[in-house]
This record gives C-alpha cells, sequence and structure tokens, in this order.
C-alpha cells in the first residue's frame, strides 16, 4: 500500500433560508446546510427584538430558556451565512458566540458540547488579556472586510448575541448504541471496543509517523493510521494507558496541507472519521488557519490526556490505530494478577458491585474483601480507567451511576477518602460540589464526573485495593520573600500567604496581581488553614476578600492554582446562584472565614498565596546535633573574646579609661564618642 493523500472537493452549499421551519419562532433564521435555526439579538437603545445586551452568562442563559445555547461555528460557509443574515438595524458591532474556556482545567469549548474543529481567530487572538477573557464574541466591522472573526473577551462585558437550536419538533438524533466488530488486534496492539492501538516508542515527525502507522496495515486488511479520538470515552482509555509513558504523543487529527479558502482552519482526522469529540488544553487552540498545524496530546501530571496544536515537522512519540480483524485469533489469556474477576490497573486491583445499593451497602460489600473499600480516584490517568471500565460494563448506556470512596459525612464541608488516601484530584460536576447534597460522591454515566448525592440513591460500587504507598510531601524548610512596598508575606504550614484586604479590585485583576508576584489568589484546604486566614483578616478593617475558587461551566468549582476542591466553608444559604442566572461565578470570603459567590466584576480585597522559597531540608539526627554543638561553641567563643576586648579597653570604667590616654592639644574627652547601652548591647 501506498501513503494516504488526502482529495477533498469543495462543495459550496447554497444558502437555503426558509425561516417556516423554525416557526412559530419567527424571529429565528433557518440555514439547511446545518438544519438549525440561528437568532440575533438586535435589542438596543432604538428598539429591536430579544432582551437587551447580556453578560455572556445571562446571554447563554437566555438562550438555553428559548430552546438553544448560544451559537457554534463549524466551518467557513456557516461564518457566511452568519454574515449573510446579520441584521443591519442595531448598534451591536460585537456578539457573544458559545466558544469559551471557563473550564479552567481545559481548553477552549463550544457550550452547546460540540467539537471545536474550526477556528476563525482574529490576528493576535486569542490574547487573555491580564487573564481576564475567559469568552469569545464574534466581531461585526462597520467599513471594513466582514470577516466575523473571532475575539475573547472578558464574560462580564454586555454584548449582542447570536443563538442556535434544532427547529421546533426535532430533537437532535439520539447516538446509537456500536455494534461490537468480530476478531483481534494484531500483534503489539492493545484492544479497547472496536479499536486497537499501538503507543509507538520512538520520535517522528507528524507526516513520518503517519507513514509508519500505514505501514503497519500492510499485512492486515484494515487500514492503519495515526489515532482518532470520537468521545470521552476513547479518551478516556487512551490517557489511562498513557501512564508512566512520554510527554507527548502525535494523535491523526491536523489542518488540511492544501486547503482551500473555505477549509482554512478546519480540523480533520486523517482516517476520514468525523470530528465528533475534542479535549483542548488550556488555552488551545491558538495556532490560527495553518496548514502545517498538527495535534498533539500531553501526558503529565495536570494535562493527562488534552490537547494542543503543534508545527507538523516536530518529533514526537505517537499512536497508531486500527480497527479489530478477523483474521487474528484470540491472544493467549495472560495471568490475571489480581486474580479471577478482578481488573488490574497500575499498582491496584478493582472490581464491581454491580447490585444496585446504597452508599453503605456498597462501601460494606466492598470491605468483606480483604484489603478492598470503595474506590479513590487520584489522577487523571485513573479518571480515563474509571470511563473505560463504565464503558466495558455496560453502565454508560444503562444510565447506572457508580460510588466512590468520597465523602464529607465526618465533616460537612471537607472530602475525605475512606482509605484514608489524600485527596490530591478532585472532577467534580456543574456547580459541584454544593453543600448539604448528601455526603457521598458518586461518578455519573453521561459525562463522567463527580457529584455530591443522597447516600440513599441506588448506584453500582467500585472497590479498590492497592499496595501503593500515599504520596509523602516531604516538609518544607523555606522562608517567604518580601515586597517592596513593605507588605511582607506570612508564613503558614508550606506556604507563603500576603494580605491584601484594603485593595478594591475585581477578581481578574486581583488574580492578574496575583501572579505579578509569582503567586495565585489563595486557595483554602482545611478549617485550619481558615482559622489561620480569619486570624489576619482580624486585623483589618476589611470584611471581605477574595479568594481563588470560580464556578466553571461544567466542571464545578475550581480553584485558580489547579488544586484539588476537597474542601468548602460556604455560609449559610450558599452559593445562592445555584442555577446561574445572576453571574455570581466567583468567591469571596468573610471574616467569619465562610465563603459566599459574587459576579467577579465586584471589587474586593485579595489574598495570594505561593510555595516557600529557598526550600532546604534541615540536617537530621546526630548531623543536626553536631552541627548545633559546632554553632554554640562558636558563638560563646566570640561573645568570650568580645568581652576580654572589652574588659582590656574599658576596665576601670570609662573615665579611666581617658584618663591614661594622652590627651593631644585641644583635645577634650568630651569629644570621645562613648558607646551607649545599644552599642554595647549590639556589641
Amino acid at each position: 500500500m501506498g501513503p494516504i493523500f488526502f482529495i477533498l472537493l469543495t462543495l459550496i452549499p447554497t444558502i437555503v433560508l426558509c425561516d417556516d421551519e423554525c416557526s412559530p419562532d419567527t424571529d429565528w433564521k433557518y440555514y439547511s446546510a446545518t438544519g438549525k435555526c440561528y437568532f440575533f439579538n438586535t435589542q438596543d437603545h432604538s428598539g429591536g427584538t430579544g432582551p437587551w445586551g447580556l453578560t455572556w452568562r445571562g446571554a447563554r442563559n437566555w438562550c438555553m430558556a428559548n430552546g438553544g445555547d448560544l451559537a457554534s461555528i463549524h466551518s467557513k460557509e456557516e461564518t457566511d451565512f452568519i454574515l449573510s443574515v446579520w441584521p443591519q438595524d442595531t448598534d451591536w458591532w460585537d456578539w457573544w458566540i458559545g466558544l469559551n474556556e471557563l473550564d479552567l482545567s481545559g481548553g477552549y469549548k463550544w457550550s452547546d458540547g460540540s467539537p471545536l474543529d474550526y477556528e476563525n481567530w482574529a490576528k493576535g487572538e486569542p490574547n487573555d488579556w491580564k487573564g481576564h477573557e475567559l469568552c469569545s464574541e464574534l466581531r461585526y466591522a462597520r467599513g471594513r472586510i466582514l470577516k466575523g472573526q473571532w475575539n475573547d473577551q472578558v464574560c462580564s462585558f454586555i454584548r449582542g448575541f447570536i443563538c442556535k437550536k434544532n427547529p421546533r419538533g426535532r430533537p437532535p438524533p439520539a447516538t446509537p448504541r456500536p455494534i461490537e466488530l468480530p476478531g483481534n488486534c494484531p500483534p503489539t496492539f492493545v484492544p479497547f471496543g472496536n479499536k486497537c492501538y499501538n503507543f509507538v516508542p520512538m520520535k517522528k515527525k507528524w507526516n513520518d509517523a503517519q507513514a509508519y502507522c500505514y505501514g503497519l496495515g500492510a499485512a492486515s486488511s484494515k487500514e492503519v493510521n495515526l489515532a482518532s479520538i470520537a468521545d470521552d470515552v476513547e479518551q478516556g482509555y487512551i490517557t489511562s494507558q498513557l501512564i508512566n509513558k512520554p510527554y507527548k504523543y502525535w494523535i491523526g487529527m491536523r489542518q488540511l496541507e492544501r486547503p482551500s479558502d473555505r477549509q482554512k482552519g478546519k480540523f480533520y482526522w486523517i482516517d476520514n472519521s468525523d470530528v465528533t469529540y475534542t479535549n483542548w488544553n488550556r488555552g488551545e487552540p491558538n495556532g490560527g488557519a495553518d496548514p502545517n498545524l498538527c495535534v498533539q496530546i500531553y501526558n503529565n501530571a495536570f494535562r493527562a490526556g488534552e490537547w494542543n496544536d503543534e508545527w507538523c515537522t516536530d518529533s514526537e512519540f505517537f499512536i497508531c490505530q486500527t480497527l479489530k480483524d478477523v483474521k487474528y485469533p484470540q491472544p493467549p489469556q495472560l495471568p490475571n494478577p489480581c486474580g479471577s474477576g478482578n481488573t488490574a490497573y497500575g499498582p491496584g486491583c478493582y472490581n464491581l458491585v454491580s447490585i444496585p445499593s446504597t452508599w453503605q451497602d456498597a462501601q460494606t460489600e466492598c470491605r468483606r474483601q480483604e484489603g478492598y473499600d470503595l474506590v479513590s480516584i487520584t489522577s487523571q490517568h485513573e479518571q480515563g480507567f474509571i470511563r473505560a471500565l463504565m464503558k466495558q460494563n455496560d453502565m454508560i448506556y444503562n444510565a447506572m451511576p457508580m460510588w466512590t470512596g468520597l465523602t464529607d459525612r465526618t465533616d460537612p464541608g471537607h472530602y475525605e477518602w475512606t482509605n484514608k488516601w489524600p485527596v490530591i484530584y478532585t472532577n467534580w460536576g456543574d456547580g459541584q460540589p454544593v453543600k448539604n447534597s448528601g455526603g457521598c460522591v458518586l461518578v455519573r454515566p453521561d459525562d463522567g464526573r463527580w457529584y455530591d448525592t443522597d447516600c440513599s440513591t441506588l448506584a453500582y460500587g467500585l472497590c479498590k485495593k492497592s499496595d501503593a504507598k500515599p504520596p509523602y510531601t516531604p516538609k518544607r524548610y523555606g522562608q517567604c520573600p518580601h515586597t517592596r512596598d513593605g507588605d511582607d508575606w506570612v508564613g503558614y504550614d508550606v506556604s507563603c500567604y500576603l494580605f491584601r484586604p484594603k485593595e478594591s479590585l475585581s477578581h481578574g485583576d486581583a488574580e492578574v496581581a496575583c501572579q505579578a508576584l509569582d503567586a495565585r489568589l489563595v486557595s483554602v484546604h482545611s478549617d485550619e488553614e481558615t482559622n489561620f486566614i480569619v486570624s489576619r483578616l482580624a486585623k483589618t478593617i476589611s470584611y471581605t476578600c477574595w479568594v481563588g475558587l470560580m464556578k466553571s461551566l461544567s466542571r464545578g468549582y475550581q480553584w485558580k492554582d489547579g488544586s484539588a476542591v476537597e474542601y468548602t466553608n460556604w455560609g449559610e444559604n450558599q452559593p445562592s446562584d445555584v442555577d446561574g442566572t445572576q453571574d455570581k461565578n466567583c468567591v469571596q470570603m468573610w471574616l467569619s472565614g465562610k465563603w459566599s459567590d459574587v459576579q467577579c466584576t465586584a471589587s474586593r480585597g485579595y489574598i495570594c498565596k505561593r510555595d516557600q522559597i529557598n526550600v532546604s531540608k534541615p540536617p537530621q539526627g546526630a548531623a543536626a546535633a553536631g552541627i548545633a554543638i559546632g554553632v554554640s561553641i562558636a558563638v560563646i567563643a566570640l561573645l568570650t573574646g568580645l568581652y576580654f576586648v572589652w574588659k582590656k579597653k574599658f576596665s576601670g570604667g570609662i573615665a579611666s579609661y581617658f584618663d591614661k590616654k594622652p590627651q593631644a592639644e585641644g583635645f577634650s574627652p568630651s569629644d570621645i564618642a562613648v558607646p551607649d547601652k545599644t552599642t554595647l548591647s549590639n556589641a
């Protein structure tokens, strides 16, 4: 077989406007190429349709209340359609669209959940100005070429907006259950679902990597290409397999090498599968419309499985993919280190309580087995494994959630794993964790995220046993920096804190101010840390200060510094903006230490937090004792020497000393600078 060449014929669809398709919503415009209805908010000081301009979240709430979402845009043709029906009777020239990076742990996403397979950023965008710009607008420039390009913008600004929805009475088509293919995988490939993957341990440029994969299919009736990823479940499996592997891998997505004007900025899979899912890293994709951009997948503790667009000429490891083939026999069964009925992953063994159970019953069932407890999920790799395991056990299509060992029943607001592992990773769902919502945490099958739920809910349970030891965090023996304006950092435990309660900044400006000091807005992880902060705030006249907690679009509350959300301290009836209609997406701390949600544009004082500096471990044991004794002897010797010098010079008192000195002509003892008590004390 020879190398693959793409021959794509560009078909420019005729724009068909048939507003009857959107009836009785006569203000909506129908576009036949997408089969969707579009609404343009034109309300301004001179009238128009829809509400007055709104913030990004306010606009999205309006769209959702009317059966749609903020518009997603997936092609040059769709952009052209939007520009062709652009209302001319409005003063709005910047319009909210659904693109955002409000999920702090990921990249840009469309709010309607569709894949980000096309980009049309204006020159120099996205620039995330001062870290504020997490939402996106489509720009319509009067008097210039109407490109409909995108700009990242502050979410709280007031803008017009574009909604998009299915025609009335036409729900989106259901995702069909995949048909299992017969056959097995080639040698060196690992199976998942109908696909087979090979994580190739050599570095190549993207085109060379694709040619290598394609060559592996010479002995098969199935093509082999760089891997494509169809959904979050396949993504989860690939992420789980990256554990203990190198940092970056090429996958099979890229922009076309020789695109037509209408194909610029569009991402494609090399195996010709549809782009139904994307998982961009924070701030990605940001390379613009460039035919030399290919997509790689990251593998590290905080970004495992997330994507980045990069020059195709870089050399990276890569992942090949093919489909199962009947020509390959069933591989021999390998010994299971966890025993029959269990699944091994990393240092752990897992098995499923496949009878719907309460949280307590699931935990009891797990603990019947020696060394097992309800599962703790400690990394993005393990979360990916859990997601894949749910598919393999038919939990996704049966809509069956799964209990974990995370709970705050013992200490409300303070989440702990029942197996005593530290909480170093969380994957909360929308609006989570919520105060007094049940106390037991499960994984939902539709999105794989975590939800605090009533413990009497019926769900499967996942049991886990592991020989791994909890990670040890060594005590830091460092110090805190000083600031030029005299406000010193204050040390507590392993961190340093800077209190600026008298400042008056928005949440975004406060975060920028902290970053300028190599810090972030404070994250809080225990009652003890809260008490320390309150003790410092009690010395000020400020009532509230910003903390680094922020509500994401779909992943619940997240700390700006990326740490786990295992502790909450909400005040009474907080958070108050549960339905997201009030734009209260940032969090402040009161003098009591309690939290409340508030609009991010409010002005507050703030608290920064950073690691200690000049961190070093003190000497241990006998060495430490020897050094301490040596230092003590040296200090005693120095003080003894100073005493004898002083005694020799000043024996008989100060006056006697002056009496013994020969006095020069015109010289008086009063001209001598006599040491005061402070000088002698310092000596």
